[in-house]
């Protein structure tokens, strides 16, 4: 499964230049999302940008954890996410849940210089709605899995994609941070 993670992961800017695995002013930006309460599983997540010029990305997810290779400086949040029903993706029902993005909600960070940036463990939680109401939900966050656990499965990720691995700055990143213990 990696590997078709990562093969989606190298060039999902929603800009039209693919990721330059050589570019050292790019970071890695990550997060957790727990579907289990939801009525379909999670296979993306839409991460806006703000400001003049910037560039949204769409991140692939492996295993609840959704992650970017190649971002610029700038400030992001998750705006949406999305998956299917199915366990046949020929089959699935497609879902898409909107985040919310007026104002900062809780995944917000901002990127001044290249580095490793966690954007938080989220839950999705049903709420009550009418029959024939839209389904509603909310994110709350969770502990765990924690900073450091996303270091770690990063980096398994990374190592093991062929397509992933060429990205030997965002890599020598998280092995530093994994060093440091912070």
């Amino acid at each position: 499964m990696a590997a078709t993670a990562g093969a989606g992961l190298v060039g999902c800017a929603f800009s039209s230049k693919p990721v330059d695995p050589s570019a050292e002013d790019l970071s890695v930006i990550f997060g957790f999302i727990d579907m289990s309460d939801a009525p379909s599983n999670i296979k993306w997540v839409s991460l806006k940008a703000y400001g003049a010029g910037a560039s949204s990305y769409r991140a692939g997810v492996e295993d609840g954890m959704f992650f970017h290779v190649g971002v610029k400086p700038g400030a992001y949040q998750v705006e949406r996410f999305g998956g299917d029903r199915s366990l046949i993706p020929v089959f699935g029902q497609p879902y898409e849940y909107d985040w919310g993005t007026r104002g900062r909600n809780s995944t917000a960070v901002r990127i001044e210089r290249p580095g490793v940036f966690f954007m938080g463990a989220h839950r999705y939680v049903s709420q009550p709605s009418g029959i024939f109401e839209q389904a509603k939900f909310e994110m709350q966050p969770m502990s765990s899995p924690g900073e450091r656990d996303g270091w770690q499965k990063l980096l398994r990720i990374m190592e093991a994609d062929p397509s992933l691995s060429t990205y030997r700055h965002q890599i020598r990143r998280i092995r530093a941070k994994l060093g440091a213990g912070q």
